[in-house]
């Protein structure tokens, strides 16, 4: 019997981050944003498009809203810090 490893990774992924408390709905396709966002920050739209196997460029430039600028990581991360 063929297993679906996807499957069994997101199962096992979901139980650690239930169990652990942490990156709530993270799963297998979250690798995949986060690859396709670090090439968006090097490589021109259309090369990356070409890589991950886009015909049209409309499907990668979705990709875009992942990427966040340092600024507003560090203000999130500060947050929580900051007192009132």
């Amino acid at each position: 019997m063929k297993k679906n490893y996807q499957l069994v990774i997101n199962k096992d992924l979901k139980q650690t981050y239930e169990t652990y408390g942490f990156i709530d709905n993270f799963t297998t396709h979250s690798f995949r944003v986060g690859y396709i966002t670090k090439l968006l920050k090097t490589i021109p739209l259309k090369q990356v498009a070409d890589i991950i196997g886009h015909k049209d460029m409309i499907f990668t430039v979705t990709y875009r809203r992942y990427n966040i600028d340092k600024d507003f990581i560090t203000q999130q991360l500060e947050k929580p810090f900051q007192s009132e």
